[in-house]
């Protein structure tokens, strides 16, 4: 089964055997928050795109969990 590409990236932060782990935790969170903001946006868009967003979440909080990082997941703002 073919991989997607944010896997791939993940994969290869993974398994870059020059990037220390604090390294790969920082890059993985650039792509954490990146993707959360994606996430945000779809939210408040009037259209229900499936484009992945939720998967990619998935995947990197599944690589900060292997690197034994805790993703702290906020809820919706309040204000």
């Amino acid at each position: 089964m073919p991989i997607t590409a944010m896997e791939q990236m993940v994969r290869d932060i993974l398994f870059d055997d020059h990037m220390r782990r604090g390294g790969k935790i920082g890059r993985l969170r650039e792509l954490y928050n990146e993707a959360r903001g994606l996430q945000r946006l779809d939210s408040e868009s009037a259209m229900d795109l499936d484009d992945g967003v939720e998967d990619d979440l998935r995947v990197i909080e599944e690589a900060l969990h292997d690197l034994d990082v805790d993703v702290c997941k906020r809820g919706a703002a309040i204000l």
